[in-house]
């Protein structure tokens, strides 16, 4: 056994690529054990006298492991320090990388220079063997591979944001509060509070985001059968449900006497389905996939006009959501996302600075100025995406990709169900209702 175990040691050490460099020392080893006996001394008593000889083999063998040993163990070592240094060398070598791909792009907005950086630093760290890091080594590499992302960020303006930086806050998940049946649709914002719909319990609630209350308004309850929609224009709110029709509350009033009213003019039968709606000063306007076009109802006397047609266009049989500045934006999942109109026609308009081209879209907000920006939500890549509008001479016709938001924090449930997105007045947070959730995202100030 132990002169096998010696030729299998020999053999393993053979593919490591050592013993060529100790084969004259174990050779000469071996060619002093050479053991010369005569019959005499082979025969004692009649027995064979291999005593002595095998002590003799036991010594031999002993030495040639002792030296294979040494030679494996000098091999190894030498083999670990050589990985070190290279381990080391290819960390310096990607700080570097990262280095230059920064000051590429911060100074000379280089992009193929600053992607080529980042390319061979992830493709140096691919190439370390991970089975020779220790824990600190592979904490350096993810240290490294953040670094390496946080260069392609800032080139792709991608502002990632989670609860661990506190960019993104989970405020409240309504189906705690409302019940597991809870089903909202939509929200809006108005002041200090949020505005939503829940068709479970036919209802309009109000939420206060600095203190998580949630209450019931107005006679939502008794008068709502199936509400979808909300939007708030001029101190009026207006609920579409498909079963009533579109609904209005003065918010001029004084609270207790807020009572929202059925509009006859409006009824479910007079205005059909609607995919959504938006509200400029005192003007509602239902924006119908259906009929691939936008109605528009303004007040008439003690009441509101019945809905006209404002506008229509062959590809808004896939609008997803209308959103106005005085401008009129239709949000769309066809070849083209986004349209613009003014006083009833279309102007010119198209996108421009998106390295990735909008999605699918599901919803976007912006507020009452033409001055400020577009943001929507880009369903197909899980992203906020924030447009500068098009303004005077800047940019005439174009809206221009800003920003895009990313979620990348430790859940899994985060910007999978969002139904609607609304940004706050000063444009530095943009409120995300997600599934029965409402999310908190700061912005960047641009």
């Amino acid at each position: 056994p132990i002169v096998q175990k010696a030729k299998a040691l020999l053999e393993k050490t053979k593919e490591k690529g050592f013993v060529s460099g100790i084969k004259r020392q174990v050779g000469a080893s071996v060619s002093g054990l050479k053991i010369r006996t005569s019959t005499r001394q082979k025969m004692v008593l009649g027995k064979p006298a291999g005593g002595m000889l095998t002590s003799k083999r036991i010594l031999g063998i002993g030495l040639i492991l002792a030296v294979v040993f040494i030679g494996w163990y000098a091999w190894s070592q030498r083999q670990q320090r050589l990985e070190q240094e290279q381990i080391a060398a290819a960390f310096d070598s990607v700080s570097t990388l990262i280095e230059d791909a920064t000051s590429a792009w911060e100074v000379q907005k280089n992009r193929q220079e600053t992607e080529a950086s980042l390319a061979s630093a992830t493709e140096t760290l691919d190439g370390l063997d991970g089975d020779v890091l220790d824990e600190e080594q592979k904490s350096r590499v993810e240290d490294l591979r953040d670094g390496i992302q946080s260069v392609y960020d800032l080139i792709n303006r991608v502002s990632a944001v989670s609860e661990t930086d506190g960019t993104l806050e989970i405020l409240a998940d309504l189906y705690l509060k409302l019940g597991e049946s809870a089903d909202i649709t939509d929200f809006e914002k108005y002041g200090e509070p949020l505005y939503i719909v829940d068709r479970a319990s036919h209802a309009v609630y109000r939420f206060i985001p600095s203190d998580g209350v949630l209450e019931k308004i107005a006679n939502s309850g008794d008068i709502m059968k199936s509400p979808r929609n909300i939007a708030i224009g001029d101190g009026y709110m207006y609920i579409y449900d498909s079963e009533v029709g579109v609904l209005t509350l003065d918010m001029n009033e004084n609270e207790p006497d807020w009572t929202f009213r059925v509009r006859p003019e409006l009824s479910a039968r007079t205005v059909g389905s609607v995919t959504e709606l938006s509200a400029f000063a005192d003007n509602v306007y239902l924006l119908k996939a259906d009929e691939a076009r936008v109605l528009k109802s303004y007040p008439a006397g003690e009441g509101y006009s019945y809905p006209e047609e404002y506008f229509r266009h062959g590809a808004f049989d896939k609008a997803v959501d209308i959103l106005i500045d005085g401008n009129i934006y239709v949000l769309s999942d066809g070849s083209e996302k986004l349209y613009r109109f003014f006083a009833g026609q279309q102007d010119t308009f198209s996108l421009s600075g998106f390295d990735v081209p909008l999605g699918n879209l599901c919803c976007g907000s912006t507020n009452l100025n033409d001055s400020g920006k577009l943001y929507v939500y880009d369903v197909e890549n899980k992203r906020i995406v924030s447009i500068e509008k098009p303004t005077g001479e800047r940019h005439p016709g174009v809206g221009v990709f800003m920003r895009q938001y990313v979620y990348r924090g430790e859940r899994e449930d985060i910007f999978t169900e969002v139904k609607d997105i609304v940004v706050d007045i000063d444009e530095r947070i943009v409120y995300v209702l997600d599934g029965t959730r409402i999310l908190k995202v700061l912005l960047e100030n641009e």
